[in-house]
């Protein structure tokens, strides 16, 4: 019998090829392990795109963002720097108003002293009113005496010409009847005209009383002064415009004295107040003061 034994030389071969084999195996696996983690690598690089894409998507959203951040900052100071203005106008205002609040106040004060001063004045003028109308009544009868007096002198005037008429009368007819009386009628001459004489100075008389009732008659409209009955005319003339002109308006001295301003209790014409608003020039003509037109009011005498 032949032996079926493999040969040294078989088995040999035998080996080696398992050798072989298994390196191939092994070999196959590290390709397959290899092929795996090149497919990782793979994978991983695409991610890494992604998120290198990701990121720069992030990074340019982050740039506008911070672009946005940098307007809104931008917005948001000259928000500030506006309302930092506005406050410093409103500031400003405030100050403003606190003036013109002090200046009411003022004003305010002022309208209280000037209704003050308003009703002391209409108090004294009222006093002032009724002393001219006690005077005026004193005046009246002081006229009505005058005027008794009057026509007593015109009685006593006309009975001094009727007397001297037939004084002339009897002088003449004396003077036809004798020549013999020239001396008695020189000397009735004489008389006569001593009475002329009186006659003129009655006539002065009469004319100076006519004076006195006139300026009595003036004193009685206007006048605050008390009246005397041994007055002058002149003197009584003197007083009597003295009394007018201090009832003149002082800017035009030609109509009288019809409005007053508050602010500094001088009086004018209606007519020199209403050029001075005219014009714009609301100066007091007396003492420069400033006035408008609601510090103007009307005065009665």
């Amino acid at each position: 019998q032949v032996s079926l034994s493999p040969s040294p030389s078989s088995h040999k071969d035998a080996g080696k090829d398992s050798i072989t084999k298994e390196k191939l195996h092994r070999m196959k696996k590290e390709m397959n392990a290899l092929m795996h983690s090149k497919e990782q690598a793979k994978q991983k690089l695409d991610r890494s795109e992604k998120e290198c894409d990701s990121l720069m998507g992030i990074n340019i959203r982050l740039q506008q963002q911070s672009a946005e951040k940098d307007d809104m900052n931008a917005k948001s100071l000259s928000t500030i720097l506006h309302l930092r203005q506005l406050s410093e106008q409103l500031e400003q205002e405030k100050i403003m108003l606190e003036r013109k609040l002090k200046s009411a106040e003022q004003l305010a004060v002022m309208a209280r002293l000037a209704a003050k001063a308003k009703d002391k004045v209409e108090k004294e003028a009222m006093q002032e009113k009724e002393n001219a109308e006690k005077e005026g009544i004193q005046l009246k009868s002081d006229l009505e005496d005058l005027v008794k007096q009057n026509d007593e002198i015109e009685g006593e005037l006309n009975l001094a010409k009727s007397q001297i008429q037939k004084a002339r009368e009897d002088a003449e007819s004396l003077k036809e009847r004798c020549d013999d009386l020239v001396s008695s009628l020189t000397a009735r001459e004489k008389e006569i005209k001593k009475m002329s004489e009186d006659l003129i100075v009655a006539k002065k008389e009469a004319v100076e009383a006519k004076q006195k009732a006139v300026t009595a008659e003036a004193e009685a409209s206007g006048s605050t002064g008390n009246f005397n009955s041994e007055f002058t005319a002149e003197q009584l003339t003197i007083q009597v415009n003295q009394l007018k002109s201090r009832l003149a308006c002082p800017v035009c001295n030609t109509r009288d004295k019809k409005v007053i301003i508050n602010r500094c209790r001088h009086m004018f014409c209606r007519h020199c107040v209403e050029l001075n608003l005219g014009s714009r020039n609301r100066k007091c003509p007396s003492c420069g003061i400033r006035f408008d037109r609601k510090d103007v009011e009307d005065v009665w005498f």
